[in-house]
């Protein structure tokens, strides 16, 4: 062999994983233009991230992994965007659990088409950031030379490029803790707990933990995280309460009675806080707080809270 065909051949060689990598990219772009059902979407997902992986291994450099990365979140906002869409239209249970109403007993949940609570928390996080705001990030993250994820592109501020120190995390404030305490009892589980598990309960899970994946018990306190994932831990703790694991809840969430996931409490029940919280960590909350109670143990509950607020008990 030539010394000229040789080198032909090495950089035949040398030019593969490159092609290999360009042909996986523009095939997740195909699938993910064309992709209407939330298997198909799932099918990109997984296809970028083994480009992502790729291009990693191979060395192929930055912009194709940040390329391969660009792809995941524009699958999981469309992700988010389908299971949305199947809420709106009846296709999809808002709540986890069928067992207590006929009506839902042949509509799918979360767990029959095989997404776990983890995961649809994660899709709507990406899915609550505009495209114009992904694509900038990506270019962003490369022009910095890092590698682009879920949390670089939720932690980014396009005004200045900065990470955001802004986060979802609410502490409770010790009266209402007290308040919550005094109105069940005491508490069982703490399942969005602070990484200082500072709410007495007998169990906390906390972010490392998982707790959307996890069965919830007893007696439980709930405080999640803000941000376009509560619809998800509303979800969660309906669930559990259907399915008679949770014996008795309480949630402290923003007082947004306008959106679909306050009305999958269906609560019969609630205190409207009087006045902004203070919430550790965080300062005055730029939002109305209301409390939701879902047990049976009603007067309790009223006792507790209200000198907090107003309490209004359904009577329909």
């Amino acid at each position: 062999m030539s010394k000229l065909s040789l080198g032909v051949q090495k950089a035949a060689e040398a030019a593969q994983p490159v092609q290999t990598g360009l042909v996986a990219l523009g095939e997740a772009e195909r699938m993910l233009a064309a992709a209407v059902s939330l298997d198909e979407i799932r099918g990109v997902l997984t296809l970028a991230e083994a480009a992502r992986q790729y291009a990693r291994s191979a060395h192929l450099g930055l912009h194709a992994q940040n390329h391969a990365a660009g792809i995941s979140l524009e699958a999981q906002a469309k992700a988010d965007a389908a299971l949305t869409e199947a809420r709106a239209r009846g296709d999809l249970a808002r709540q986890g659990s069928n067992q207590n109403c006929t009506e839902r007993s042949i509509v799918p949940t979360l767990a029959d088409i095989d997404v776990t609570w983890k995961e649809a928390a994660a899709w709507a996080k990406v899915g609550a950031v505009s495209p114009e705001v992904r694509a900038a990030y990506v270019i962003a993250a490369t022009e910095a030379n890092e590698e682009a994820s879920r949390a670089g592109l939720l932690k980014w501020q396009p005004a200045t490029g900065l990470m955001s120190s802004d986060s979802p995390e609410w502490y409770t404030p010790p009266h209402i803790v007290a308040a919550v305490v005094a109105a069940l009892g005491a508490i069982d589980l703490d399942p969005c707990a602070d990484p200082g598990r500072t709410v007495p309960a007998a169990a906390h899970f906390t972010e490392e933990d998982d707790g959307l994946s996890r069965e919830w018990s007893g007696r439980v306190y709930m405080n999640p995280p803000y941000g376009p994932a509560i619809p998800v831990w509303v979800d969660k703790l309906v669930a559990e309460v259907d399915a008679k694991r949770v014996t008795a809840a309480v949630a402290l969430i923003p007082a947004r009675t306008e959106t679909d996931w306050w009305a999958s409490f269906d609560a019969r029940t609630v205190c409207f806080i009087h006045g902004r919280l203070a919430f550790s960590g965080q300062g005055a909350a730029p939002f109305p707080s209301a409390v939701i109670y879902l047990g049976q143990d009603d007067a309790s509950f009223i006792t507790a809270f209200a000198p907090l607020g107003e309490v209004y008990r359904r009577v329909a």
